[in-house]
């Protein structure tokens, strides 16, 4: 699923991370925001507790 805004997919991070147990990043795309599970090597990305990285 995509997201507008970072704080839309850091807050849905933050709950994956909850439910699964994994940790999940909010990382920003061309289409816009998504959460995944793999931690990105390049661009703007933030962790389920809102800090920046990258």
């Amino acid at each position: 699923m995509t997201y507008t805004t970072r704080n839309e997919a850091v807050a849905e991070a933050r709950t994956a991370e909850r439910r699964t147990g994994d940790r999940h990043y909010a990382v920003r795309t061309r289409a816009g925001w998504i959460v995944d599970t793999r931690m990105p090597l390049l661009g703007e990305w933030y962790d389920a507790d809102g800090i920046r990285h990258g």
